[in-house]
C-alpha cells in the first residue's frame, strides 16, 4: 500500500486519505492526490561561451579595420623622406638666395671721401693739441686687439651691449660702420669715430677693457669732440 505523510501530526497514511486517522488533518484534492515528478528539463545551453566567440570576433574585425585605414593613409617611408628632402633643398635653396641677394644688394651708402677725411684730420689734430694729446692714425694693434682686422673676430660690446662693427665701404651689414681710427699708445686711449643708423657717433676705450675675446666701449663724455664729429654726415 502506498503511503503519505500527515504534514500535521508526521504520521504515516493512506496515500488516498482525506483525512488523517491520527490527528483529524483535513487534506484538500491537491494534497490527497500523490506528488507528481516535475518533468525533467532539458539544460539550457549556456550562453556565455557563445558572447565569448562573438566579442572576441567583433574586436578581430575592428583591429582589421583599423589597421587597414592606418596603413592606407600613412605615407610610405620613401615617400615621406623624399618629400623631406625635396622640402629641406628647397628651403635651404631659398635661404641661400635670399642671403646671397642680401648680401650683394647692400650697401652702407657712407661716403667717406678724401676731402672729408682730410677736414676731419685738421679739426681732430686742433683739439688733440688743445688737450696736450698725440694721437695716431690708421691701422694698430691696441691692447691686445687689431683695429680693424678685428672687428669680425672680436665681441664688441658698446654701451653694455653686443654690437656688430666694420669699415665704412665694405658693404657688411653692421650696427657700426667706423670711419676713422685715433690712438694715444702712451696714454693708453683710443677713439673710434662711426656712424650708427646713419648718425656719427665717438666710441672711446682705454687700456684694460679688452679680454681674449671681448672689447668694451662708450660713448665719449667728452662733448668738445661729440661736436667736432657731428659736424660730418654719412653721405
Amino acid at each position: 500500500m502506498k503511503t503519505k505523510y500527515c504534514p500535521n501530526c508526521g504520521k504515516e497514511i493512506d496515500i488516498n486519505a482525506s483525512k488523517c486517522t491520527h490527528c483529524g488533518f483535513i487534506f484538500n484534492n491537491s494534497q490527497n492526490q500523490a506528488p507528481q515528478q516535475p518533468a525533467p528539463q532539458r539544460p539550457r545551453k549556456s550562453s556565455k561561451k557563445f558572447i565569448y566567440v562573438l566579442s572576441c570576433l567583433l574586436i578581430l574585425l575592428i583591429a582589421l579595420g583599423g589597421y587597414a585605414i592606418y596603413t592606407n593613409r600613412r605615407p610610405s617611408f620613401n615617400q615621406s623622406q623624399s618629400s623631406h628632402s625635396s622640402s629641406s633643398s628647397s628651403s635651404n635653396t631659398d635661404n641661400n638666395s635670399s642671403s646671397q641677394s642680401s648680401s650683394s644688394s647692400y650697401h652702407d651708402n657712407i661716403n667717406w671721401d678724401s676731402s672729408k677725411a682730410s677736414s676731419f684730420d685738421d679739426q681732430f689734430q686742433s683739439w688733440a693739441n688743445k688737450m696736450h694729446q698725440s694721437y695716431t692714425s690708421g691701422d694698430t694693434t691696441f691692447d691686445g686687439v687689431s683695429y680693424p682686422q678685428d672687428f669680425s673676430k672680436k665681441r664688441f660690446v658698446i654701451n653694455g651691449n653686443d654690437a656688430t662693427v666694420s669699415m665704412a665701404g665694405s658693404n657688411k651689414k653692421t650696427d657700426y660702420k667706423v670711419v676713422e681710427i685715433r690712438y694715444d699708445s702712451d696714454q693708453g686711449y683710443l677713439y673710434i669715430f662711426a656712424f650708427h643708423d646713419g648718425s656719427p657717433i665717438v666710441l672711446f676705450t682705454q687700456s684694460g677693457n679688452a679680454s681674449d675675446d671681448s672689447v668694451s666701449f662708450k660713448t665719449t663724455a667728452n662733448g668738445e669732440l661729440r661736436n667736432l664729429f657731428s659736424n660730418f654726415s654719412a653721405n
